[in-house]
């Protein structure tokens, strides 16, 4: 599958504009991750597993929030 000329470049500006919010979102993922890891087996797996949800599925929506706010935002008026 390719992507249009165009959605590249906005998927390419959008990394460079949003980096460190990634980076960041991607530690807390990985922090969040690791804690399930080690809590598995304890009472607080279940805390885990809805703190690993909950942080995975607000960057999946905050992304694409994003992407689509870029969308219309260099439509032409």
């Amino acid at each position: 599958m390719r992507l249009h000329p165009s959605i590249m470049r906005m998927i390419v500006r959008l990394m460079k504009d949003e980096a460190r919010a990634l980076v960041i979102w991607a530690l807390v993922i990985g922090a969040v991750l690791v804690g399930f890891w080690f809590s598995r087996g304890t009472d607080g797996h279940q805390l885990a597993v809805g703190l690993l949800m909950a942080s995975t599925t607000l960057f999946v929506l905050m992304a694409l929030f994003e992407i689509v706010w870029h969308v219309f935002a260099d439509r032409p008026t």
